[in-house]
């Protein structure tokens, strides 16, 4: 698993582009071939002639060139190697080479307390909120596929660097999920937020959310920094929920699973759990169903509940009615 995706092409691709076009940089320069879930196929089920590309980086580039996968390869490696090489970014024989940047990513002791940023409040405003999204889904009776929601100081998830304006932390893979950026962020405790909310979960990434205000400030989040993470306790998911939760001062992060997750109709497997990290490497697992009576989002979901079962019933009664008339 690459650690480490700062230098990635963040706008051609997901998580796996992102990877190749940060390795392909590193380590003095890689040759990174990257292959499409609609890229491959089988003798029975082959790939489709339009989608059958690879995305082939040659070593020290951003960028990716499409490649078909029945065309011989060789003419790209020759392309390769007819490039210049890669530049040693020191200077001259008599000047020193220019040190490496290093990223502060201000990592705390990870001994589970709340972040001073965090509030109680907000945190439990989270969970409970994180515990309707799995139960209601993200509407029209539709699951999430699993979620991650990281509670901590936004401006300083969200900043970069001075020097490169490099992302620090992460950022959202398009920039139009930056709501703080584009003045869109809500309190996910009121209905407009909470929608947002339901919305912002069926984007790849994680969601960001302010840890004093409660806003929802970003989206479509990819952690760039993820070598400090768990990596015995699930995949990418997990491993930068918990390298995030020791950054930025520590953040407080609620992970669900896509078995974690139900609708109105499809409720969550029995026993659904999240994974929560509060300042920690290790998750602790909370029940996605807590006992939280009075919440309004619970009353929210109470209320859903219920006016899918009325409308369930007035459709029923409305196509019955042609065959009572009939007869």
């Amino acid at each position: 698993m690459v650690t480490d995706l700062r230098l990635g092409d963040k706008d051609g691709g997901g998580a796996r582009h992102r990877s190749a076009s940060s390795v392909a940089q590193q380590a003095g320069g890689s040759y990174v071939i990257k292959a499409s879930q609609d890229s491959c196929g089988c003798p029975k089920v082959p790939a489709p002639k339009e989608a059958a590309a690879f995305d082939v980086f040659c070593p020290g580039t951003n960028q990716s060139e499409k490649v078909p996968i029945r065309e011989d390869l060789s003419t790209l490696v020759v392309h390769c190697e007819d490039e210049e090489p890669i530049e040693d970014k020191g200077a001259a024989e008599d000047e020193e080479p220019d040190e490496p940047v290093k990223v502060n990513l201000k990592l705390t002791d990870a001994n589970g307390s709340l972040p001073a940023h965090v509030t109680e409040e907000v945190r439990d405003a989270v969970l409970d909120a994180a515990t309707q999204l799995a139960i209601i889904g993200s509407g029209e009776d539709k699951k999430c596929h699993g979620f991650t929601i990281i509670v901590g100081d936004s401006a300083e998830l969200l900043s970069r660097d001075d020097k490169d304006d490099n992302c620090v932390y992460g950022e959202p893979s398009q920039d139009l999920f930056n709501y703080a950026a584009r003045g869109q962020a809500k309190d996910i405790r009121t209905g407009p937020g909470f929608m947002q909310l339901q919305a912002a979960a069926m984007q790849d990434g994680a969601i960001i959310v302010d840890g004093r205000t409660c806003m929802l400030t970003a989206a479509n989040f990819m952690v760039t920094n993820i070598g400090k993470g768990d990596r015995d306790g699930g995949g990418a998911r997990h491993r930068s929920a918990s390298a995030v939760s020791q950054q930025a001062g520590g953040c407080y992060v609620v992970k669900a699973s896509e078995d974690a997750c139900g609708c109105t109709t499809t409720p969550p497997v029995p026993g659904a759990k999240f994974d929560v990290f509060c300042n920690e490497k290790l998750p602790r697992k909370v029940a996605v169903r807590p006992k939280r009576k009075g919440s309004l989002l619970e009353e929210r979901a109470d209320l859903e509940q219920k006016l899918s079962e009325v409308t369930k019933e007035i459709d029923l009664q409305e196509g019955e009615k042609p065959a009572n008339q009939s007869a």
